[in-house]
């Protein structure tokens, strides 16, 4: 009925034979208000429930993989999900069918208020993930997390502007704990070379080859994580780890006593930034200093 009256009804006065004869607008709707605004509000409420109730069994067979110990799939080597293509096409499809049947966009985008809750339900299971050390399932993660936010930032007419915000800041959380979960070993791994920066032995011998070396062991473990995610992932490492190494020498009690001491120092910390830069942009990180 509402399709019918919002849709078609509307659309037999667009064809060319009747449009200029028949003042549409005048006509106005073919139910009065009183009747029409209950109709659309029962069918947009059945909608909001269904596909929440979508959402959660695609997120519930997800979470039946991850409970089982099943790794994750992958796709041209790379861990992947479908849950975020899954919820995407869903969101899609309801939306569009509703703006249909309402004839109206913001009633239509109203039906994705349940968007929020069931992201905070996945970042609540990725958490879950993290503690179980699952790293296949939180490398697919970020697949999702950037399949989430290409369409909440390229679909806007999908979205209410609230709605959007709140999940955007939802995946910013998942992405940064990922992250964390899979950086915090390596800077426990390079924990050793870090306290030679800024030595003596640092400076006489340079040490820094050998943090170089475990970098690049440690960088090509995320190659089997999806582009776009690996980019933010590995430029963050990347930030970090310059990080790590300015704070090394701003607290060297190394003493420069001449002139050749300091240009030699200046030589090895501009080569070792050279390098750092040279392997990380190797690997994808687009940190630009």
């Amino acid at each position: 009925l509402l399709r019918w009256v919002n849709e078609y009804y509307p659309g037999i006065f667009q064809k060319p034979e009747l449009s200029s004869e028949i003042d549409c607008a005048a006509l106005g709707k073919l139910l009065p208000k009183e009747l029409l605004e209950p109709l659309e509000e029962q069918y947009l409420s059945k909608q909001k429930t269904d596909l929440s109730d979508y959402m959660n069994q695609v997120l519930q067979l997800e979470d039946r993989k991850w409970t089982s110990g099943e790794e994750a799939k992958r796709e041209d080597g790379c861990y992947t999900s479908p849950l975020a293509y899954d919820i995407i096409q869903g969101i899609n499809g309801m939306v569009k069918a509703a703006e249909k049947v309402t004839g109206n966009r913001q009633k239509a985008q109203t039906i994705t208020h349940q968007l929020p809750g069931f992201m905070t339900k996945y970042k609540h299971l990725q958490s879950v993930l993290q503690v179980n050390k699952q790293i296949s399932h939180i490398k697919a993660s970020l697949c999702c997390v950037e399949q989430f936010r290409d369409v909440l930032l390229g679909k806007n007419h999908l979205f209410p502007h609230e709605v959007k915000e709140e999940c955007l800041g939802l995946l910013m959380d998942i992405e940064q704990s990922a992250h964390s979960c899979l950086l915090i070993p390596i800077h426990k791994i390079l924990k050793p070379q870090y306290k030679k920066l800024g030595t003596t032995d640092w400076l006489r011998k340079n040490g820094f080859e050998k943090l170089w070396r475990s970098l690049e062991v440690e960088l090509l473990k995320f190659q089997d994580v999806p582009h776009l995610g690996r980019q933010e992932l590995i430029g963050r490492l990347h930030q970090e780890v310059t990080e790590e190494y300015v704070r090394r020498l701003l607290r060297t009690d190394v003493k420069l006593k001449d002139r050749e001491q300091q240009q030699r120092a200046y030589t090895i910390v501009t080569q070792n930034a050279e390098s750092l830069n040279a392997l990380f942009s190797r690997m994808g990180s687009k940190q630009d200093w």
